[in-house]
């Protein structure tokens, strides 16, 4: 392939992980891989320990370049989340966006 994005919503790092060691043989080297990133999406730490975490697994098995590409996001109102068990989708300021380069 010559690009892949990966939908983790209901995935774990373990899973992602797993995933990340089929991809040499997937994309084609030059290719771009990217991946919803939403782990640890309610501790801003964690989830910077995370991204680097990734990253390096990446870089690992054959990764040239991984960046995390900051976009801004807009809180919405909470009334939108009245009646669900969500606060709202996510807790910080900007999502990292993961743009890795084999």
């Amino acid at each position: 392939f010559d690009a892949i994005f990966f939908d983790t919503f209901a995935e774990g790092v373990d899973e992602l992980r797993c995933f990340h060691q089929l991809l040499p043989a997937l994309l084609r080297p030059g290719g771009v891989y990217s991946f919803f990133n939403g782990i640890a999406a309610h501790d801003q730490f964690l989830h910077a320990v995370f991204c680097e975490a990734l990253r390096r697994d990446l870089i690992a098995v054959g990764f040239s370049r991984v960046d995390y590409v900051p976009i801004p996001v807009e809180k919405p109102a909470l009334d939108v989340w009245e009646g669900t068990s969500m606060r709202h989708w996510w807790d910080f300021d900007h999502y990292q966006l993961p743009a890795c380069y084999r």
